[in-house]
């Protein structure tokens, strides 16, 4: 409500001074006006009062006069007469023209009229409260009804004694049934599922139980099947009042049928994909070991530089097909979830100075390790973290001509090690760094023809280290090197 205050219309001016300061020993703030025209010149300025105390005989006016102008002007609000006359149909006439009460001008009048207005007032905030209540309700109503409307899940509010509250249009059209009105049994409704259900007597006795009033139950609940193949998720949740007093719950039915088909194909489309990359794999590895071979036993011949140059190169190429054959294989098994960590105790520091030892870098860069503690035995999957970090110490030595590349391992605490690959390299443009962990993506085209590689390592490694429990990052800024950085629980442990 804005400032409350009182208009005293009466033109005794005398007696307008004494209610005057009654009502302000009472705390109530007050203006006067002695004349009609005083009080509608006051109104056009001000707007109404929060109450008015109008005089039956105001003037050359009587009330009824006074209401019927301000009326026309929309400027009446809550308003009091007082008269000396004490005629009871003055008083019908008044309180039928919406006067809040009817004063008498007697011995009392002036004693008495502190209080009146103080429970005028008090009335008059109880209804501003009760309309903003009623208002912000209304709202609250037409939004959780909008929501309903247009949710894509059929919804069904129940009181406690199973009356129906309230069912939105989608799920009449899921369960086909017709136009429910509040107040309907909702064990009728619910038999009207059932019988549309593979298990309806499974479905009614557990319905029974959960909606119950003593039932606190809330969320996912079983599956339903339907007889027409469809596959519905049901949630719900009990309505509750402010002291915990349950008056009702309401149903949330899920249509997931094509969802649920989704997914089987994704499966099967995925335990395809990795079985031919499987089967991809064998056909290749077979013909690349035998060709590997046979380059072994020729490097073992007597060959003129020439011939040995030719030799090698066969033998790069076929390590790389391997590799990339081995990459895509794991690509593929990250993709479909199919490949599982094995964790198992082992020494860090020593697994991290195995995997330095594989990483040839080039002359003039050095590779070293920073880890402050000489030794410690964690339990994680040490075949994994490797392979991860092999791939990114191969590739910082790979793009790193001069200064140095650094593998960082710090306890972070809570059983997790914090990895980094810091090198002195070219660096990324923040435009590309998301693209660079896509699979089959370089940070430049012309990357795998100045260095090699497939473009599938960064991508393999971002999957590891979410399959570990991490996150891989970067920070880079063009001639300033890069940090790729992840962090992943490996906790202590004892043999």
């Amino acid at each position: 409500m804005n400032e409350e205050w009182v208009l005293i219309a009466e033109d005794d001016q005398a007696l307008a001074e004494l209610l005057r300061r009654q009502l302000t020993r009472e705390g109530v703030a007050t203006a006067v006006c002695n004349q009609p025209q005083e009080l509608f010149d006051l109104l056009d300025r001000r707007g109404p009062p929060t109450l008015l105390l109008l005089d039956y005989r105001f003037g050359d006016r009587d009330a009824a006069q006074i209401v019927q102008e301000l009326r026309r002007k929309d400027q009446l609000g809550p308003f009091f007469v007082a008269t000396g006359m004490g005629s009871e149909q003055i008083a019908v006439n008044m309180m039928r023209q919406g006067a809040r009460d009817y004063l008498v001008k007697d011995s009392s009048f002036l004693s008495n009229i502190g209080a009146a207005v103080r429970r005028c007032l008090a009335d008059l905030r109880r209804e501003h409260e009760m309309e903003q209540m009623r208002r912000d309700l209304a709202v609250r109503n037409a939004t959780l009804s909008g929501i309903a409307e247009v949710s894509l899940d059929g919804i069904l509010a129940v009181d406690a004694e199973g009356r129906l509250l309230f069912v939105n249009r989608r799920m009449e059209e899921q369960w086909h049934l017709p136009p429910l009105l509040p107040g309907s049994n909702s064990l009728e409704i619910f038999d009207r599922l059932a019988e549309q259900l593979h298990e309806p007597r499974r479905f009614r006795a557990w319905v029974a139980n959960i909606a119950a009033p003593l039932v606190a139950m809330s969320g996912r609940h079983d599956d339903l099947n339907t007889n027409d193949g469809r596959v519905f998720e049901l949630y719900s949740t009990p309505m509750l009042r402010e002291d915990g007093l349950f008056f009702g719950r309401v149903w949330f039915f899920r249509d997931v049928t094509a969802v649920r088909s989704a997914a089987r194909q994704l499966a099967r489309t995925l335990d395809a994909k990795v079985e031919f990359l499987n089967h991809f794999s064998h056909e290749v590895r077979t013909p690349v070991n035998g060709i590997t071979g046979f380059l072994e036993l020729l490097a073992g011949t007597s060959m003129d530089p020439f011939q040995k140059e030719l030799i090698d190169n066969l033998r790069s190429g076929c390590d790389h097909l391997v590799r990339l054959i081995n990459s895509t294989l794991d690509l593929g098994r990250l993709e479909a979830g199919a490949l599982a960590l094995d964790r198992h105790p082992f020494m860090l520091r020593q697994q991290l100075e195995a995997t330095l030892r594989l990483i040839k870098a080039q002359p003039g860069v050095t590779l070293r390790l920073e880890m402050a503690e000489e030794e410690v035995l964690v339990s994680g999957d040490s075949l994994r973290l490797g392979q991860v970090l092999v791939n990114l110490l191969g590739n910082a030595a790979k793009f790193t001509s001069e200064g140095e590349v650094v593998l960082r391992a710090c306890d972070a605490g809570e059983g997790e090690w914090t990895f980094s690959v810091r090198d002195t390299g070219p660096g990324i443009d923040q435009q590309r760094q998301q693209a660079i962990f896509e699979a089959w993506t370089q940070e430049k085209g012309s990357t795998a023809r100045t260095h090699g590689g497939s473009g599938l390592g960064l991508s393999i490694c971002v999957r590891l280290v979410d399959l570990m429990g991490g996150r891989l990052q970067l920070d880079s800024q063009p001639g300033e090197g890069s940090d790729f950085h992840f962090t992943i629980p490996l906790p202590e442990t004892e043999i």
